[in-house]
């Protein structure tokens, strides 16, 4: 398999895979015609009977065409030598750790078009053994009603690129919800490479997670980003450039393209290693495919925290590295709290085991209010 480009999806599988996809999902449509209703599925529910302790399967094509399941791993999965593998028609399927264990998942991951409300909760997610295209992306979402969950997401500054991402190529992800993660150390260009690049998301949810330490942007809002929500989460340290030399990364956050709806509340942004906090980007030639002209409308940024000292990059009000000019612009900006979230430990060289809990009063309530990573066990 191919992988896909910075900016998003993957290529196809081979002819012969796409048949036989084909006509699992007639199948299962002759199938749905004549059984009964099945049962809802509790997204983070109790092992299903049979699936208690998986360990050891095909990463590639174990997961493919499940429905109404919680798959719980009892082993790390992988998938060598490429570490790349594609998931289809998945239908109401959790994937999670073990009761009582704490699992990882090793290998680039793209749930593709095919599938709908699959959930990946308590696991670690670590693309950083994928090295066959630069910029393809750790986690590409194309299906609806994905939700990524309480894990720790990573690439180690590998070449797979933002750690999470959507290419309207392949099919827009409506409603993904990203919630309770830890994300760090994602890709290596300072410039394409995000903790989360939005990219042609529709009405995604970004809540209570600690983005951190990645090469590039912590969020990139753009360029086709609809009706997004990013609420009570910490976004700091970003801009990270691990590979050195000049850092063209532009903060924290950046609005751009036609992002529109998006509402950014209650979070802590803080401390980028280079420019803003807060920016957006407008090229006004429309010839830029890194910035392109800004088109978007209806965004607001309302009673989030907000620090930042590099020297030339204060911003607007001073020390909050807002980008002076964003206002009105980008983002209709209200309740600007300008103050130090005192983290609990943000200098630990493992990045994995920082805690960005806020401890100023000022700011408590512009972090999760709930744990953020896989429940130790």
């Amino acid at each position: 398999m191919t992988a896909p480009s910075t900016h998003g999806g993957v290529s196809a599988r081979p002819l012969a895979r796409r048949a036989a996809l084909a006509c699992a999902a007639m199948f299962a449509l002759l199938l749905a015609w004549s059984a009964p209703a099945a049962a809802v599925h509790e997204p983070v529910g109790a092992c299903s009977p049979g699936y208690e302790n998986v360990h050891d399967v095909d990463l590639e094509t174990f997961f493919d065409g499940k429905q109404n399941l919680t798959i719980c791993l009892g082993g790390n999965l992988s998938a060598p030598p490429d570490f790349n593998v594609r998931w289809s028609d998945m239908h109401h399927v959790t994937v999670r750790s073990a009761p009582g264990a704490w699992r990882a998942i090793r290998s680039r991951i793209w749930i593709d078009e095919t599938s709908s409300e699959v959930t990946l909760h308590g696991l670690t997610l670590d693309a950083g053994d994928f090295t066959a295209e630069a910029g393809a992306t750790g986690l590409a979402i194309n299906a609806d009603v994905v939700t990524i969950s309480r894990n720790s997401i990573t690439n180690r500054y590998g070449l797979a690129g933002s750690c999470i991402n959507s290419d309207a190529a392949f099919g827009v992800a409506s409603n993904l919800k990203i919630a309770a993660n830890r994300i760090f150390d994602c890709g290596r260009d300072e410039t394409h490479d995000h903790g989360i690049y939005t990219n042609a998301m529709d009405r995604p949810v970004i809540r209570a997670n600690w983005i951190y330490e990645n090469a590039g942007r912590g969020i990139n809002l753009g360029p086709g980003t609809q009706g997004a929500t990013v609420y009570r989460n910490v976004i700091a340290d970003n801009c990270a450039n691990p590979l050195g030399g000049v850092n063209d990364c532009s903060g924290n956050i950046m609005f751009w393209g036609a992002t529109s709806g998006t509402v950014v509340d209650s979070n802590t942004i803080a401390h980028p290693h280079e420019r803003w906090n807060l920016a957006g980007c407008d090229d006004s030639t429309g010839s830029n495919d890194d910035c392109r002209l800004w088109t978007g409308v209806s965004n607001t940024v309302t009673s989030n925290c907000f620090i930042s000292r590099n020297d030339g990059y204060e911003g607007d009000p001073p020390t909050s590295g807002i980008s002076p000019g964003f206002a009105g612009k980008y983002a209709t900006v209200s309740g600007v709290t300008v103050a130090g979230p005192q983290f609990l430990n943000r200098v630990w060289p493992v990045h994995a085991n920082r805690s960005y809990t806020v401890q100023n009063g000022t700011c408590e309530q512009n972090q999760p209010q709930q744990a953020v990573g896989p429940p130790v066990p």
